[in-house]
């Protein structure tokens, strides 16, 4: 590998590692796991000049268990249920009603040197010394052992040209796995990253680049990085898309990337802007689901738990520092009061103007600055000028319900007028709601008739502005 995209490589891993972040703390401890199960996929092979040596396929169970999935390696190698007796100078024979692939399986000297050095066990080594050679009781085993060496040199051959070595995967999906991080590599990301500006002329930049990127499509594997090495390039560097493409090519992909909901939680923002779900939700599921991420409001995601805290306590003192009907629009020269007062949601703004039905002096606010969200002092309501919809209400998502109640509950928290009041109002919302929908006449229906007294009480109970009305 050039100097140069070692020094790279090893520079972003760095980088990585100096974090010390979680999940990347608890990822790290099964990066070493991880290595050595795909390392050992190069293990099983077998050719034709190889020594044979014999494994129990209680072994050969356990270890393909561990090399599939994330399960813990064998306890050591144990082919005594193989083994008939001892000669007189301490020698292994092998029964000779045992049958390969039920009973057990053929590897080569080197596999079985590495697997009984990295597991151990009671052994013990078993090879075609250990069959007596004019025994004709041993004649079918030796047999069915030629026919079952055959066969495995000639997969092992066929693998050698479809599998990647140390992923057990074909090349085609292993390309896609390659070509996605070369993706990552050439894209502007990558390419503007603090550790690949290396203050060289452009010239120069671009012919080192070129050489790197034709070496990275020839050399480079994603598989050959550490797993939360992975994770923290996912994390930083694609989107959710490419994600899930990842996902898609192999179990080491799909263990460390599919149920991440801190990873999937950014992709979410990334994505759609939403920093918000329910209670129990799936970031996963919510980043392609449309209800999600097309009816939840995303302006609500400025409201951090600080912000949060600014408003209510602008709220809060802004009501308390006064009776509360001598609240004003602080639009210039403005003496309209409540009820018809909306409080922007933006973070410092300083701003409770009227609302349309008076001089609409909230709308004009909302057009000179751009913030979306604003909310009626009076009944605690919110409306989105950008979404153009009321926040929160039961007929939106329940992630965007319950992020507008975790924002509402905090302001009428004192124990005292006119917060008591105003609670009044709040618990009427949901009754709004519903009654706002009876302003709809469809062709066919059967007309009644109201009082215009009667109307003007009612609209303005549904508008947040008083309260319903009286039964007389």
């Amino acid at each position: 590998m050039p100097m140069a995209e070692q020094v790279t490589i090893k520079g972003i891993i760095q980088s990585l590692i100096d974090a010390q972040s979680e999940p990347f703390l608890s990822l790290q401890k099964e990066a070493a796991l991880r290595d050595r199960r795909f390392r050992e996929r190069d293990v099983y092979n077998l050719d034709e000049n190889d020594k044979i040596y014999f494994l129990s396929i209680e072994f050969l169970t356990e270890w393909s268990f561990f090399l599939m999935d994330n399960v813990p390696g064998p306890n050591g190698i144990k082919n005594g249920s193989l083994v008939a007796g001892y000669d007189e100078n301490g020698k292994a024979l092998m029964k000779h009603n045992v049958i390969p692939h039920r009973d057990f399986g053929i590897v080569s000297e080197a596999s079985w040197n590495y697997l009984f050095a990295t597991y151990g066990g009671d052994g013990p080594p078993l090879s075609l010394d250990n069959i007596p050679a004019n025994d004709p009781e041993y004649l079918t085993l030796r047999e069915s052992i030629a026919s079952s060496r055959a066969t495995i040199i000639a997969q092992c051959k066929e693998n050698r040209q479809k599998i990647v070595p140390g992923t057990g995967r074909p090349r085609s999906e292993h390309y896609i796995i390659k070509s996605s991080l070369y993706k990552l590599i050439e894209s502007r990301h990558a390419m503007t990253h603090p550790i690949l500006n290396t203050g060289v002329p452009n010239g120069a930049t671009r012919r080192r680049r070129s050489s790197v990127e034709e070496h990275a499509k020839e050399k480079f594997c994603i598989l050959d990085l550490a797993s939360e090495v992975i994770f923290m390039t996912a994390y930083n560097f694609l989107d959710a898309t490419s994600v899930l493409a990842l996902i898609g090519t192999c179990s080491k992909m799909r263990s460390i990337l599919n149920n991440s909901q801190y990873l999937w939680a950014k992709l979410a923002f990334d994505k759609h802007g939403i920093n918000y779900i329910e209670t129990g939700g799936n970031w996963r599921t919510a980043c392609f689901d449309p209800e999600f991420y097309d009816l939840c409001c995303p302006h609500l995601s400025t409201l951090s738990a600080s912000v949060i805290q600014e408003r209510t306590q602008f709220y809060q003192t802004k009501l308390d520092s006064a009776d509360y009907n001598s609240v004003k629009c602080t639009h210039e020269s403005c003496t309209i009061g409540p009820p018809d007062l909306w409080m922007c949601l933006s973070p410092g703004c300083q701003s409770t103007a009227c609302g349309r039905s008076r001089k609409q002096h909230a709308l004009h606010h909302t057009s000179a600055t751009k913030h979306p969200l604003s909310l009626k002092i009076h009944n605690l309501e919110v409306w989105c000028y950008s979404c153009i919809k009321w926040v929160g209400n039961p007929y939106q998502p329940k992630a965007e319900q319950q992020k507008l109640s975790q924002i509402t509950s905090q302001f009428l928290s004192p124990q005292k007028e006119p917060f008591r009041s105003l609670r009044q109002q709040v618990s009427w919302n949901p009754r709004r709601i519903e009654e706002r929908m009876m302003h709809v006449v469809e062709e066919g229906d059967r007309l009644f008739f109201l009082s215009r007294d009667f109307l003007r009480e009612w609209t303005r109970f549904l508008m947040g502005d008083g309260d319903p009305p009286k039964d007389d």
